[in-house]
């Protein structure tokens, strides 16, 4: 029983709801220096509360779990020889009691209903001041319910600060959620860990290119035909392939032989239409490899495993967003070298001095030769095909610009040197101003997800003649020939 003859000035009673045990963090871990106007703090049990902890025991969870203990600590204290127990010794002292002495009846009034537990730990606080009516008394909780009721029966409260309050508990959505977060924690620790940036020509981060860029439109039927007409006159065909002028016939051991008939036929059938034919192809395209010549930004992706495992059965997808396309920079890819071949005409036949005496000697010495090597078994080994594991191989090497193309590595290690991934951007289609993006992605068998690094591109475009670009092409080729 309190003694009200005792210290009642440095003394403060507390009567916690149940929120206090079941929302606040422990006893011991609360700031209770917002007491320390007092020597002392103690904090009484009711019976309304030991009765709900007791409701809450077998609850599920984060409450069923602090009723519990909550339940054995006050099981503690009346099994105990003192009758209480201490919270924290000193600055103030607080002390925890189980007080079932005031009965919630002793405090009954009109106003209150006894059938309500809020109501009753009030009516508790009640009896408690009726009966110590010197006493510094307040009701502790974190409810508005009880506040308003003692508010309205003058009775005390400090209402439980924020920082006494536990983090919310999750739900079980969230736990799971948790435990899914968990697991992929875990398992990421055991996969490979890729890095992909970006970098320019100095080694730099590169975060976004811009550049200008000229664009080459496709030839239109007239403007091809017109072309092939001025192919023809540049380059017309020959027909004469009589003897020409200046060859002498000294001492009548030198006579001049024509091509042959078949040679002619050969030539003006075969070679020429079909040199015409692929220029006209060509010329259809042309565009295309004018674009292919223009200058152009690289980008290069660097990808390395800075994890503890090899990534395994590894992709790299390198893809192009918006009005630009992509394309790997390759060795011996010289399209001015392409245009000048495909434009040359073919080689008219010609004829030839012969010497009259040596000509069936010269057949007669190699015709068995000849006829001996054809028949002889030729023994062709299939290629053999050798691809280092720990390489980049294209699935799909392209020769032109593409909106896509990727990489494909059996296993790739980690810890060593990393991997580099050149290309170049290219417009494919006419806007003065555009934009688009090339993005980097990584995939491999044990990568729970794809690792990806975006390169925003800016571009600015200025038109050029297809057209008279092609004539000065055949001009060029003219005064080469």
């Amino acid at each position: 029983m309190i003694d009200s003859e005792t210290d009642i000035n440095n003394c403060l009673y507390l009567f916690p709801d149940t929120n206090l045990f079941i929302q606040c963090k422990p006893l011991p871990e609360i700031d209770w220096s917002v007491f320390d106007e007092f020597d002392e703090v103690e904090l009484i049990v009711s019976r309304p509360v030991q009765r709900e902890i007791d409701n809450q025991k077998n609850k599920s969870g984060r409450l069923g779990d602090r009723a519990r203990k909550t339940s054995s600590q006050f099981r503690d204290i009346i099994l105990s020889k003192d009758g209480f127990k201490i919270v924290k010794s000193k600055h103030p002292l607080v002390k925890m009691s189980i007080n079932s002495e005031y009965n919630y009846r002793d405090g009954e009034t009109e106003s209150l209903n006894m059938e309500e537990k809020d109501d009753q730990l009030v009516a508790t606080v009640l009896a408690f001041h009726k009966k110590n009516p010197n006493f510094f008394v307040k009701l502790v909780t974190h409810d508005t319910g009880p506040m308003a009721t003692a508010k309205m029966m003058s009775v005390d409260v400090h209402p439980i600060p924020e920082d006494w309050l536990l983090l919310p508990e999750n739900s079980d959505s969230e736990k799971k959620v948790k435990k899914l977060e968990e697991e992929v924690s875990r398992l990421k620790k055991v996969e490979p860990n890729i890095k992909v940036e970006c970098i320019d020509n100095k080694g730099d981060n590169l975060k976004q290119i811009d550049f200008t860029t000229h664009y080459y439109a496709a030839l239109t039927t007239k403007e091809v035909d017109a072309l092939i007409e001025e192919l023809q006159e540049t380059f017309p065909i020959k027909v004469d392939f009589s003897k020409p002028d200046g060859v002498q016939n000294q001492f009548n051991l030198l006579g001049y032989s024509p091509p042959s008939e078949s040679r002619i036929n050969e030539y003006k059938n075969e070679d020429y239409p079909s040199w015409l034919d692929r220029c006209r192809e060509l010329f259809l395209v042309i565009h295309s490899h004018f674009q292919k010549n223009t200058d152009k930004p690289t980008f290069s992706f660097l990808i390395k495993n800075e994890g503890s495992r090899p990534g395994k059965d590894v992709l790299v997808e390198i893809e192009a967003f918006g009005n630009i396309d992509v394309m790997p920079i390759l060795d011996g890819n010289d399209d001015n070298l392409i245009l000048e071949n495909i434009l040359l005409p073919p080689e008219p036949p010609e004829g030839g001095l012969m010497h009259l005496m040596s000509q069936s000697y010269r057949w007669s010495g190699l015709r068995g030769d000849v006829l001996n090597v054809a028949h002889t078994p030729l023994s062709v080994s299939p290629p053999q095909f050798y691809r280092d594991q720990n390489t980049f191989y294209y699935k799909d090497e392209p020769e032109n610009p593409v909106s896509s193309y990727s990489l494909e590595c059996v296993q790739f290690r980690h810890g060593v040197e990393q991997g580099s991934f050149n290309g170049k951007v290219y417009v494919n289609g006419y806007s003065e101003k555009t934009s688009g993006l090339v993005k980097c992605t990584v995939h491999a068998e044990n990568l729970s997800d794809p690792v990806s690094k975006s390169l925003p591109v800016k571009v600015s475009v200025t038109k050029k003649d297809t057209f008279n670009e092609v004539k000065q092409l055949i001009k060029n080729q003219k005064l080469s020939f």
